[in-house]
């Protein structure tokens, strides 16, 4: 290693790490922004030789030719057969991709017939830059009597003349990536080995992690969860708001070839070799690696509707188009936000062989304070103090969750774990989330890793509302309510197997109110960093005042925020309702104040009523942002009781559907060009500028983007779009439509390709 130390000094620096090595030793790890590094003593001195190993990996050498030795002359890999066992046949790179802890078989020709008890055959496997059967980057497969879990083995399963096929099975827990394979074979004679030879393949071998194996970290009972969560390429991601739930599409497109090796490649750069084989390493250091706030992630986060240098957020219908950008150049892709962050983790998880669903939480916390609660200021005036409200709570929110048992954590906390590659808080010093168990979510279990206050806090913080008063130069804060039932809502994810949505959140949390629910809240804040905020307190209210949910709103018209009241009392009540209606982003932030309004109304015992406050288009329309996002402030008090009311809604505006069919004449075979038609109407009194249609579908066409013309206003629509289908079959064709005064007119349509 010195020769070679000296070769590289041109490529390595002494490094002052408060790392200890023994004289000679090799050391791989992850820096504090994330990065792979490898270090090397050398007299005393610690170098980092991470460009060197990388750009010169360890080759093993070829032993001298003999006229003796048992030679492999070819080898076959057997790779359509391998792939379809292993259910790797849709990737659509052409080398062998297996899936650990299953059986798979080669076919040997040697240069004579196989001598069993004197002729020894090894398969060696080689991944990462040094590999070391210490660590598990190397491997030697012999021949075994019988198969184990967690250890690798071959068995002769024929010898015929100078053919022999190996029925070989890799270790349930073995490192996950690439290999190089080298059959390796030697004779012995009276004890001695002698006559070496090694047969090395120009190829490379895959191995993932296998949700069909019971003895992998990954394991799935269920077929068809398996199919949903590991080998589909399509999907659905909810967004919008509590009330006003609406579906995206989403291309996973795991299976696609640029895909595939952006996902290796960020695999290797990112997680030292020896931790390729641990779920739940992969699965963070993957939440961290799709965000560009961790150096050279995948996709850079964008909040603040300026977007001229990149793509809106809200363009993206797939995670293919990012990764393959992001491959290309390997320069971060501009911009995403968090239902793309959740797309792109979902297709870099299951494109490896980890089950994984993206999931959204509506009225999702975050709390910036680690108190496991989201605090609400306002001041006398009844408006919301910007610079005291660190915390917020958004419209909706999308992450992961992943699928592994967590040999880490006590019993009973494997199944679904959450993880977040959206870039909101850092964790040990990087922008990552997770893997938090639900279940030691749901039981308020924060102390145990990774993340759970954070994701606790998102789906079951309580929301407590002060009222703030300057007084020198300070603020005097007074806790004047606190709700317990607004947070995390209608968590949704895609049902198995079908389009339609399915609710999670009683896998997060306990039924709101109940008793286990309230003691997991409790157990979750006296963990958190302000125990002494927990709120016991049983209010006396006698007036009940609820914001009231409309079907739908649509965008382009006016309409009303409608607030009822009913007095339980035997005596008269009179409040005083203040309504602050704002765009926001659907992080919760404020983007523009609509209007504040008042009234006071008067309750005899026992009455109900139904006041409005009318807001016009022409209020909103010029202060929309993205995603046409609006948050009503509720604040009131009974004068008679001092009973203070506090509530919040947020909704969103419905936008017109992209209608799509084939055109009529048209059919949809292989290689065979087709033409769709769109069409939507402008449900806005204005011209629509910037306007484009986004289409893709895997099969079928790789994602695309078109420029239309302006549309005038109440115009109705119609574009042609022409596919060539690549695969026969049932295929799915995204579309959307997006311009610069709204965005989300989606559609979907699903074709027969004949063969």
């Amino acid at each position: 290693m010195g020769a070679c130390l000296s070769l590289c000094k041109r490529d390595s620096r002494e490094v002052s790490d408060d790392i200890s090595l023994e004289s000679g030793e090799i050391f791989e790890y992850r820096d504090q922004s994330g990065r792979r590094r490898i270090l090397y003593e050398y007299m005393g001195r610690i170098y980092d030789v991470t460009r060197y190993f990388t750009e010169n990996p360890i080759v093993p050498e070829t032993p001298p030719s003999t006229s003796s030795q048992l030679k492999v002359e070819t080898v076959d890999l057997q790779i359509s057969q391998n792939r379809s066992a292993h259910r790797t046949d849709r990737y659509e790179v052409e080398e062998l991709i297996l899936r650990r802890g299953q059986e798979f078989k080669i076919g040997l020709t040697l240069n004579r017939p196989f001598k069993e008890g004197e002729d020894v055959i090894t398969i060696e496997l080689r991944t990462g830059t040094h590999p070391l059967t210490t660590k598990r980057t190397l491997v030697l497969v012999d021949s075994v009597n019988e198969f184990e879990p967690k250890e690798w083995g071959y068995k002769v399963e024929t010898s015929d003349g100078n053919g022999v096929t190996l029925l070989i099975k890799s270790a349930a827990n073995s490192i996950v990536g690439d290999y190089q394979l080298d059959i390796l074979t030697h004779v012995t004679k009276d004890g001695a080995k002698q006559d070496d030879y090694r047969k090395g393949l120009d190829t490379t071998v895959y191995f993932l992690f296998n949700a069909w194996c019971k003895d992998d970290q990954v394991y799935m009972e269920k077929d068809d969860e398996k199919e949903e969560y590991v080998l589909n390429d399509l999907g659905n991601i909810w967004y919008g708001t509590s009330r006003y739930l609406g579906n995206m599409h989403w291309n996973f497109g795991q299976f696609d070839d640029i895909v595939f090796k952006c996902v290796m490649y960020l695999f290797k750069e990112n997680i030292s070799a020896e931790n390729r084989g641990n779920s739940a390493v992969v699965s963070r250091v993957m939440s961290a690696a799709v965000n560009m706030q961790n150096e050279d992630g995948v996709l850079e986060g964008r909040w603040d509707g300026e977007y001229a240098d990149g793509a809106k957020p809200t363009s993206w219908q797939g995670s293919v188009a990012i990764l393959e950008q992001f491959f290309k150049d390997k320069k971060t892709v501009k911009y995403g936000q968090c239902w793309v962050f959740s797309g792109v983790l979902t297709t870099v998880l299951r494109c490896l062989g980890i089950p994984v669903r993206s999931v959204t939480n509506f009225s999702s916390a975050h709390d910036t304070d680690r108190s496991v609660t989201i605090d609400e200021c306002v001041d006398e005036n009844d408006d919301m103090i910007d610079e005291l409200n660190g915390d917020s709570v958004w419209n909706f929110h999308v992450w992961n969750d992943c699928w592994m048992s967590r040999p880490d954590l006590p019993l009973g906390y494997g199944g679904w774990q959450a993880v977040d590659a959206t870039p909101q808080e850092t964790s040990d010093g990087i922008y990552q989330t997770g893997p938090a168990s639900l279940n030691a979510i749901k039981q308020g279990l924060t102390y145990l890793p990774h993340d759970t206050p954070f994701v606790f806090a998102e789906v079951n913080a309580d929301r407590v509302y002060w009222r703030c008063t300057r007084r020198y130069g300070d603020w005097d804060m007074t806790k004047i309510r606190t709700t317990k039932t607004s947070i995390g809502k209608n968590m949704s994810t895609k049902s198995v197997g079908y389009s339609y949505r399915h609710d999670v959140t009683d896998q997060y949390k306990y039924p709101e109110g109940s008793n286990e629910e309230r003691v997991a809240v409790r157990r979750a804040i006296q963990y958190g960093d302000r125990p002494e905020i927990v709120d016991d307190e049983v209010m006396s209210e006698d007036v009940a005042v609820e914001l009231v949910n409309k079907d739908v709103l649509m965008l382009g018209k006016d309409f009303d925020i409608e607030v009822t009241l009913r007095n339980t009392s035997g005596a008269e009540r009179n409040v005083t309702l203040t309504v602050n209606t704002q765009v926001c982003y659907y992080t919760g932030v404020r983007a523009a104040r609509i209007k504040k309004d008042r009234q006071y109304v008067a309750l005899t015992s026992g009455e109900s009523k139904t006041v409005k406050f009318h807001v016009t288009v022409a209020e909103y329309l010029e202060k929309l942002v993205e995603q046409s996002q609006f948050k009503v402030f509720l604040l009131g008090k009974v004068e008679e009781t001092n009973q203070i009311i506090a509530e919040q809604d947020d909704f969103r505006l419905e936008t017109p559907d992209l209608e799509m069919k084939v055109a009529p004449g048209n059919t949809a075979k292989v290689g065979q060009p087709f033409k769709v038609l769109m069409s939507f109407k402008n449900p806005l009194a204005k011209t629509l500028t910037g306007c484009l249609f986004m289409t893709e579908g895997p099969g079928l066409a790789r994602p695309r983007t078109e420029k239309f013309r302006d549309i005038t206003p109440g115009e109705e629509v119609h574009h042609e779009v022409s596919f060539s289908p690549l695969k026969s079959g049932t295929r799915v064709i995204l579309a959307e439509f997006d311009c610069h005064q709204f965005e989300n007119v989606l559609g979907q349509l699903e074709v027969q390709v004949q063969a």
